[in-house]
Parts: C-alpha cells; sequence; structure tokens
C-alpha cells in the first residue's frame, strides 16, 4: 500500500508544482505587457503634447459613404499620427493612430451610431451608442484589444449587448488598412 500512496503524492506535487510554473511565467508574461502597454502610454501622450508638427490633410472620400477627412502630423519628415474623421449613413468615426520608428504602435477608434439613419427628410440625429476600440502593438504584433460600448448618456454597457453587433477587425486587416493610409498621407507630404 505503500507504494501506490507514494506514487499518487509525487504525482500530486509534480502537478501542483506544474501550475505554480506556469502562473509565474503567466504572471511574467502579463507584466511583461502592462509594461509594454504603458510605455505605449506614455509614447501617445508625448506625441499628443508636442508642437510644432506639420500637418498633412488628405480627403479620404473611398474609406466610408459620406467620405471623410484624415490628417497627418510630422515631426521634421517622420510621421507621428494620424487622426481620421469618417462619415457615414448610419454613424460616423475617429480613428487616430500613432506611430513610434515608422511603426504602428496604437490605434484608438471611436465609432458613433445614430439613433436613426440618415434619411433625405432627416439629418444624422442623436447618437444611439459609442463604440471604442483600443488595439496597443509591439513590433508590429497586435499585444492587447480593448473594446467598450457607451449607451447614449455615455454609460459603459455590458460586453455582448444584442443591440449592437461588432464585425472582427483582424489585426492583419487593420494593420493593412492603416498602412494605406499612412502611405496616401506620406505621398501627399511630399508633394507639398
Amino acid at each position: 500500500m505503500r507504494g501506490p500512496n507514494r506514487l499518487k503524492r509525487c504525482v500530486g506535487l509534480t502537478v501542483a508544482l506544474f501550475f505554480v510554473i506556469s502562473a509565474v511565467a503567466f504572471a511574467g508574461d502579463n507584466a511583461g505587457e502592462s509594461n509594454a502597454v504603458q510605455d505605449i502610454r506614455t509614447k501617445c501622450a508625448a506625441i499628443d503634447g508636442g508642437k510644432g508638427y506639420k500637418k498633412v490633410q488628405i480627403d479620404v472620400l473611398d474609406r466610408s459613404a459620406n467620405g471623410g477627412v484624415a490628417v497627418g502630423y510630422f515631426e521634421k519628415k517622420k510621421l507621428m499620427k494620424i487622426v481620421e474623421n469618417s462619415f457615414g449613413e448610419s454613424g460616423n468615426m475617429t480613428g487616430e493612430y500613432y506611430f513610434d520608428d515608422d511603426k504602428l504602435i496604437f490605434v484608438f477608434i471611436q465609432g458613433r451610431r445614430y439613433k436613426h439613419p440618415e434619411t433625405a427628410e432627416e439629418d444624422f440625429g442623436p447618437v444611439h451608442c459609442v463604440e471604442e476600440d483600443r488595439f496597443y502593438f509591439r513590433n508590429n504584433k497586435l499585444i492587447r484589444k480593448l473594446t467598450r460600448w457607451r449607451d447614449s448618456s455615455g454609460n459603459i454597457m455590458p460586453s455582448g449587448y444584442p443591440d449592437y453587433f461588432t464585425p472582427e477587425t483582424s489585426e492583419i486587416d487593420l494593420m493593412k488598412d492603416v498602412g494605406e493610409l499612412e502611405n496616401r498621407i506620406k505621398r501627399q507630404a511630399t508633394q507639398a
């Protein structure tokens, strides 16, 4: 009887040790991700606080139903940030795209949906809800995505609220989309 009990204890200790090591490794990964996100936030705050940027504006008529505009902010010849405003039939969107050493580091997208979609007789009307998406990138890889819904009063809505549908955007599609916008802004900057 002594042998099987000893084996059970040994297996139990091995499993427990595995979980402890996994938890420590996972906590280390989360700490690294948290440090990277904090570093990105610090860089974005510095970009937002910068002065004397050269601004380059382009029309982005092809990116939404009712067109829009994007403004690139350059420090010397280096693109630091793009702010895009697009307008559609059922809402509008503001996207902020931050760069560090020519790499995308952060994307903030705020989409506002109108209570009543645009009609010929009526303008857009009040905002029904707001979706906020935050994408954090390190070395061209998505390290964190946060999504938050707010109702028309600004209250945070529970995730998965049935009235709202958000199409999933892959990190590859997002980076490709931002890359195309980045290239258009940079081309315009060289022509200005």
